[in-house]
């Protein structure tokens, strides 16, 4: 009984390993937090956020506006999200893709630890 206890906690464990820590530092290697451009710094994503929700007004604002809009607005605004998303895309790709192979080898071993479970 100790032997399955042990090895569910081992199993439980290596499925959150294999599960946040893949994503989280290809996060880290595709946006760092600080980078040195030249003689500059680069936004920090944490900055970046904090600006995101001091903007939240604004957003509501535009919101409001579009609640009924023309059609070249919309054709505008597509414009610029995938002209600013475009970017990031490839990185996101990376990074979706080892957080996929990490969560499928963390879901093997979240099952192993649910059977360990069940057989006590």
């Amino acid at each position: 009984m100790e032997n399955k206890l042990v090895k569910r906690i081992v199993f439980t464990s290596l499925g959150l390993i294999f599960s946040v820590i893949p994503p989280a530092l290809a996060v880290l290697l595709y946006f760092p937090v600080w980078v040195k451009s030249g003689a500059e710094y680069v936004v920090s994503g944490f900055a970046a956020l904090l600006m995101i929700i001091s903007l939240l007004p604004l957003f509501r604002l535009i919101r409001r506006a579009l609640k009924s809009p023309s059609a070249y607005v919309i054709w505008l605004l597509l414009f610029l999200v995938f002209l600013l998303v475009s970017r990031i895309a490839d990185q996101m790709i990376v990074i979706s893709f080892t957080g996929l192979v990490g969560s499928l080898i963390g879901a093997i071993f979240f099952g192993l630890a649910k059977r360990c479970r069940y057989e006590e």
